[in-house]
């Protein structure tokens, strides 16, 4: 647990440690007031016992002037400022707390978003998106809930040590044992069923990202599940996933029961036992009633603060694993993106060429070099067309220029400067339209200013790439216009449709160089044309880099780069 504590309060002692504080002065104040309880009944019983309580004589002599009546308010009115004190400090701790695990979750989703976002690419391809949803929709929270319950397990165990401290120093050593015996028959129970929730949690994390991943592959293949009428299949898979969830879910439940049945079996048998042995010992009404009052009311704060020591106890150990997870993924630097390259600050501008010199490179789990010393130059304006057969290392050579990788040998060089040590200013000069255009559940604008505000949108710059991308006779027959909500991914688009959003989507950026990866695949011969027309006549003199299966556009290239089996063929 301190590892975790080292590890999630980072530059956060100051509040742990307040919080500490807190919970000593509540623990005291518990304390006090069931030390209060015997001395209520005594003078209730015999008023003179007051002076074996305090050790002030004139004050009792004071004291025991008044009737009965007086001395019991007086007694009781101490005993409510008391429980009125603690109970105020309580709820004042308790909205801190809440306060400051708020804030925590927050910037842990900031912390966890950021390095997802901010991790290699090479991030993206060996995990799967099931386990970073995972992450985001209960791990960041299961996380937060096992350093709260961690705090809570403090906060119950100084209330328990101090009034265990009451009692040893108020019943005799008899009576301390019985409590002791209880106490350790309750520890071997959580120690049996931490192991058991530990398991339960790893069965149920895997069954759940089972589940988010099946779920994903039926969103995604639907088209498929349809027509091969695999209904029964994947339905099958999800229910049985979630049946396995549910039963793990029970079992989880049922041991977070136990607990409190059987703290209450232990404590009624932690009293009679008390009570018996106190008339064993022929001791006389008026002693045993102070002592079982300050036994039942001990063990009545003392239950609950046990109870929810092993509820958050074994809560903590089933949500272990989701915080190693958490942990993992924010210390994890294999996939920090150019961690062993310092980046550059200087001026980067693209004037000339571009040279990309020896290229190498191999997926991470494959070990035959999908590109194999490529080398070429082009210069600023070119169009450039790259083709080959399927397999040839085309993609992968547009994601290199593209910076999306860092762990190749070589070097892509802009104006004689390295573009990974100058990766960000290289990303803002230039644009890219995937294969596959992904579109947002928003509207038409939106996806066409991809992450900008609303309030930052330029309209007219909106409409310029519209024209450009000839998407102008679509946009009129939508209903809304620009403001129509295109639906996720553009399901009521088609594919041609897509691709030009997309180029929308670039020419919004304002690039120098456009990157397209069979961008204009889906689109008939004549659209195709007139945007290929478009982005040579801009305004603004593009450099375009372009996978191309169409060999009528090669005519168009002012160089041509062809790739097979991973090398350049001259």
């Amino acid at each position: 647990m301190l590892k975790h504590y080292l590890f999630f309060f980072e530059r956060k002692f100051l509040h742990i440690f307040a919080l500490m504080l807190f919970f000593i002065i509540i623990s005291t104040l518990e304390m006090i007031g069931v030390g209060t309880i015997p001395i209520l009944l005594s003078v209730f019983i015999n008023p003179d016992a007051i002076e074996k309580y305090f050790p002030f004589k004139n004050l009792i002599e004071i004291f025991l002037q008044n009737d009965l009546k007086t001395q019991l308010f007086v007694i009781c009115s101490l005993i409510f400022i008391i429980f009125f004190l603690k109970n105020c400090l309580i709820f004042l701790v308790n909205y801190y707390k809440t306060k400051f695990f708020l804030n925590l979750k927050l910037d842990l989703t900031r912390k966890s978003i950021n390095k997802v976002i901010r991790n290699s690419y090479r991030f993206y391809l060996v995990e799967n998106n099931a386990v970073l949803i995972k992450y985001f929709g209960t791990d960041i929270t299961r996380t937060i809930t096992y350093l709260e319950k961690s705090l809570i397990i403090i906060q119950e165990l100084l209330i328990f040590i101090f009034i265990v401290f009451l009692l040893i120093f108020t019943l005799p050593t008899s009576y301390i044992l019985i409590l002791l015996i209880s106490v350790l028959s309750l520890l071997l129970f959580y120690n049996i069923s931490k192991n058991k929730m530990r398991k339960l949690s790893y069965l149920s994390n895997i069954n759940i990202t089972g589940l988010m991943k099946n779920i994903n592959q039926v969103y995604g293949s639907i088209k498929e599940v349809k027509i091969y009428n695999k209904f029964d299949f994947f339905e099958n898979k999800i229910v049985g996933l979630q049946n396995e969830i549910q039963k793990l879910d029970f079992y989880s439940q049922i041991i977070n029961k136990l607990p409190k049945i059987i703290l209450e079996i232990v404590s009624v048998l932690a009293l009679i036992a008390i009570l018996l042995f106190s008339f064993k010992n022929q001791q006389s009404f008026v002693e045993i009633i102070p002592i079982l009052g300050l036994v039942a009311f001990s063990l009545i704060k003392i239950a609950p603060s046990l109870n929810n020591f092993a509820a958050s106890y074994i809560q903590m150990k089933a949500f272990e694993v989701s915080v190693e997870q958490i942990k993992n993924l924010l210390s994890n630097t294999n996939f920090t993106f150019n961690k062993n390259i310092k980046e550059n600050n200087n001026n980067f501008s693209f004037n000339k060429k571009i040279e990309v010199k020896n290229l190498c490179f191999n997926y991470d789990k494959i070990k035959k070099k999908t590109l194999k010393n490529i080398s070429f130059e082009l210069n600023k304006g070119d169009m450039v067309t790259v083709i080959g057969e399927s397999g040839s290392g085309k993609t992968t050579l547009i994601d290199l220029l593209l910076g999306l990788h860092d762990n190749f040998q070589g070097e892509i060089l802009v104006d004689g400067k390295n573009i990974l040590r100058n990766i960000f200013q290289w990303h803002k000069i230039l644009a890219f339209v995937p294969q596959q255009v992904y579109i947002f559940d928003e509207s038409l604008k939106n996806n066409i200013a991809f992450g900008y505000k609303d309030s930052d949108i330029d309209e007219k710059k909106i409409a310029y790439c519209i024209k450009m991308s000839e998407l102008e006779n679509y946009v009129k027959n939508l209903p809304e216009g620009l403001n129509t909500i295109v639906g996720d991914r553009g399901k009521q688009m088609s594919g041609g449709q897509l691709k030009r959003l997309g180029i929308a989507r670039a020419l919004y950026r304002n690039p120098e160089i456009l990157i397209l990866d069979e961008a204009t695949s889906e689109v008939d011969n004549i659209t195709e044309k007139r945007i290929l027309n478009n982005l040579q006549n801009l305004e603004k003199k593009l450099t375009i880099i372009s996978i191309t299966h169409n060999v009528k556009n090669i005519d168009k290239a002012s160089k041509v780069i062809k790739l097979s089996q991973g090398n350049l063929v001259k």
